[in-house]
């Protein structure tokens, strides 16, 4: 179907999604009908529901930034709806799918879970709002390219980046300052480290949140990706795996058990150390007691994995709400708005003015510098059927290799092969 053929229907702009041509209709006939959407959502009260998987000081950012712009668009009502965390948000977004009524307007996802929406046209192509001339974007190319690549397929953009966030080191000052530590750039680096500050304070020297994470960047830096045709028995794959067992039989790291994250024994002091999300800033600030004093690197690699969610509008057949909720998305990722989510939860501001504005480098937050030369680390995971699960599946498998006898890490690894043969064919 050509784009034109669109204008055929009334208030074209709501089924835009899933339709043929990549450039946006800007003709007059189309500025006209998106001109009198925008009249009428300022005479006229509109609401539209957001699902998302924020929580603690993260929400109340959320909250406040969305009661900034309700007060800019009076008329547009905007629900939040805390789906409790991010497996949660998947499997209502799956769940809904198979009624598309109950889905919301607007929804954070990687995307990775949005492959079969997309598909099935239930997600809105927002190329046709950003080029419209009564609705335009502000220099999308003004975004980090690695994370708008992300929701762009077949010359559509079927979301914005939103809450990006990539690991970083976290270290008590203190405890490296009193041995003499230098801060680790290499995973032989930090390993060793680590190992001293057990060995002579008696304190595990560190850990990674993430498992998963751990694996994936562990297997870039070594230039092996997670795909359909990894071989979990390939040598990166063994040396991660074997790396992992060693720090924690030695004492030098730990893995998250039922407290999930580092975060509080780091500010407890039961690890000196450990490598998580930039966005678990705000988690660290609000844990450390009076006097505590802690630092920020960059990720002890030559690559670091760029993840977070982004934003998506489902295609309802409101065309009030589907523009309403474009204009939120845009709010969303303006200049200023990136800089205050970013100041206030640690996630990466998404657009490079706004990393590189003074509002965001002199905020007195140590993320900043960081992320500024983390960001020439990123790499981006290839958005394809099966590699999410297969990442996923990593944290299984190490969970496993650390709690096992060591002589049996290759037999693991055999096995998550079995597994990953399984996943793809399934995909």
């Amino acid at each position: 179907m050509k784009f034109k053929k669109l204008l055929t229907f009334s208030l074209a702009l709501t089924v835009l999604a899933g339709c043929g041509g990549n450039k946006a209709d800007t003709s007059k006939a189309s500025n006209d009908e998106n001109q009198k959407i925008v009249d009428d959502l300022k005479g006229e009260k509109v609401e539209i529901t957001f699902w998302h998987g924020m929580s603690k000081e993260q929400e109340v950012a959320l909250t406040d930034i969305t009661n900034e712009f309700m007060k800019k668009y009076p008329n547009i009502k905007v629900n939040l709806q805390n789906q409790s965390n991010y497996k949660d948000l998947q499997s209502k977004i799956t769940t809904a799918m198979a009624s598309p009524d109950s889905l919301p307007n607007i929804t954070q996802a990687y995307a990775d879970w949005m492959i079969k929406p997309i598909e099935q046209k239930l997600v809105l192509d927002l190329k046709p709002y950003m080029n419209n001339s009564k609705l335009k974007y502000d220099n999308y190319e003004d975004i980090v390219k690695s994370f708008r690549q992300v929701t762009e397929r077949d010359g559509k953009i079927y979301g914005l980046p939103f809450n990006k966030s990539t690991d970083v080191l976290f270290y008590n000052k203190k405890i490296f300052n009193k041995l003499g530590l230098k801060v680790p750039t290499t995973y032989e680096e930090y390993q060793k480290a680590c190992k001293t500050i057990y060995d002579k304070e008696g304190v595990i020297g560190g850990g990674f949140d993430s498992l998963n994470n751990f694996y994936d960047n562990y297997l870039r830096s070594a230039g092996v990706v997670i795909n359909d045709k990894l071989d979990p028995t390939c040598e990166a794959s063994m040396n991660a795996a074997k790396y992992l067992k060693d720090g924690v039989d030695s004492k030098a790291f730990r893995i998250p058990g039922s407290d999930q994250h580092l975060s509080t024994p780091f500010t407890n002091g039961q690890v000196a150390s450990f490598i998580g999300s930039s966005a678990g800033l705000s988690f660290v600030e609000k844990g450390a007691p009076k006097g505590f004093e802690f630092g920020i690197a960059p990720y002890p690699a030559n690559r670091d994995i760029q993840q977070g969610t982004d934003l998506f509008v489902f295609n309802k057949t409101n065309a009030k709400e589907n523009t309403a909720s474009y204009l939120y998305l845009k709010y969303l990722t303006s200049k200023d708005v990136q800089i205050e989510w970013a100041n206030r939860t640690g996630y990466i501001p998404v657009r490079n003015s706004a990393i590189n504005d003074k509002a965001y480098q002199n905020s007195g937050s140590l993320l900043p510098q960081v992320i500024k030369e983390s960001t020439k680390k990123f790499y981006l995971n290839e958005i394809a059927p099966g590699n999410d699960a297969a990442f996923k599946e990593s944290r299984v498998v190490l969970e496993k290799v650390v709690s096992s006898p060591k002589k049996d890490i290759k037999k693991i690894m055999e096995d998550y092969n079995d597994k990953l043969k399984q996943i793809y064919r399934e995909k």
